[in-house]
């Protein structure tokens, strides 16, 4: 059970804070409580003073020695972890909240006001924090602020789905949330979260967070990138969008493409390699895609990166690498570079490379425009679902199994 002892000059700002959800439902399932001292019981005299003025002169009050460190002497134990609220110490994040909460059984917190503390005070305390660039009359808020995030850090205090996705827990800001009615004054929920697809959804939250964390805290997004190493985050988040945003538009064009696709994977290729006379159908793939990316992704100028194609095709970059280079041998691409190594080579899509692509896609929608039409669009469309579910499995199969 985690104890917070909280020194403060007014215990009295507590009186809400101790009465609020979170610290009611800390106390119930006895994972923590929390206990506010009054520093002024410390103080010596009838007048009890507990700030005097700075030695060398200066404006405002300091807060006396004496009775802090008689305050922490009081409620001290062997393995106690002593917090300054200071506007000169430590930014707080949401990764501190839960290394304090997960790594220490006995908190202090003392709340500074005036214009500081005694320095020497310092001797006895082990972090000294500060919850953003501003100045507050005191350290009472700061305090509440940061009980509060820790009392959300201990188990069954909060629901674990609901810590898990909150945000800053990834380095992401969560993702927009909508409850009935389904449209009010004109605005409306968006429609894929009410297809039931969980998939999709996922899909869908995870790149709303990243234009939210994009839009309101581009810092937050650049931590993101360099933990995730991402080489372009701008390009990753337009091109899950796109992929996002055509996914749910399937049509004869599209179902054939994907038909071609998953027989090439699942079943003897053989049997329409006749269409496939003057490429391989991966070189096929592999254009069809690069041709796709620049159409619908004008914004960086038809380039697509390896590692992407890498990642669209379920592949190692080192076979996109081999296809590419053997496409820019027949003059269907360009390969280029804007970074070190593969990460940074990108291909561009030639005019003849175009016109063949265009020229196999007529020929292949054709051919499958009968095929769907004798088996049935919804068919096809559910057929096509069970077989990414299908390749999710084994390829999640295979993860377990290197």
């Amino acid at each position: 059970m985690l104890n917070i002892n909280i020194l403060t000059l007014m215990p009295e700002d507590f009186k809400g804070f101790l009465s609020s959800h979170i610290v009611k439902q800390a106390a119930k399932n006895q994972t923590a409580s929390i206990h506010i001292i009054d520093i002024k019981k410390f103080a010596k005299g009838s007048f009890r003073n507990i700030d005097d003025s700075p030695y060398g002169g200066g404006p405002g009050m300091i807060l006396r020695y004496e009775p802090i460190v008689k305050a922490i002497n009081a409620v001290k134990k062997n393995k106690s972890f002593t917090i300054l609220m200071s506007p000169s110490g430590r930014t707080y994040n949401q990764s501190m909240a839960s290394k304090i909460a997960h790594t220490y059984n006995d908190i202090i917190m003392i709340c500074g006001h005036y214009e500081g503390v005694d320095e020497r005070v310092m001797n006895y305390v082990d972090l000294k924090l500060s919850i953003g660039d501003y100045i507050l009359t005191g350290g009472e808020l700061p305090a509440m602020v940061v009980a509060d995030s820790i009392l959300r850090q201990l188990k069954d205090n909060l629901k674990a789905s609901s810590l898990e996705e909150e945000s800053f827990n990834h380095m992401l800001l969560e993702y927009p949330q909508y409850t009935h009615p389904r449209e009010v004054d004109g605005l409306q929920v968006p429609d894929v979260l009410l297809s039931g697809d969980h998939k999709k959804i996922k899909r869908w939250r995870y790149i709303q967070s990243l234009k939210m964390t994009e839009k309101f805290r581009p810092d937050l997004l650049k931590k993101y990138q360099r933990m995730n190493k991402i080489v372009n985050i701008d390009r990753s988040i337009k091109m899950a969008d796109n992929e996002q945003k055509h996914s749910d538009n399937f049509n004869i064009l599209n179902l054939s493409n994907e038909l071609i696709y998953r027989r090439f994977m699942l079943i003897n290729n053989n049997e329409i390699s006749h269409f496939f006379n003057e490429m391989t159908i991966p070189e096929f793939i592999v254009l069809n895609l690069i041709l796709k990316n620049e159409k619908n992704d004008p914004i960086y100028g038809g380039k697509t990166y390896l590692s992407d194609l890498a990642e669209s095709l379920h592949r190692p970059i080192r076979y996109v690498s081999t296809l590419s280079r053997q496409l820019q041998d027949k003059g269907l691409i360009i390969w280029k570079h804007d970074g070190d190594g593969e990460q940074g080579t990108y291909v561009m899509i030639t005019d003849d490379g175009k016109k063949l692509v265009e020229k196999h896609q007529q020929m292949t929608q054709q051919f499958y425009s009968h095929v769907i039409e004798k088996y049935g669009q919804q068919n096809m469309i559910k057929l096509l679902d069970l077989m990414k579910q299908l390749d999710t499995v084994i390829t999640t199969e295979l993860e377990k199994e290197k």
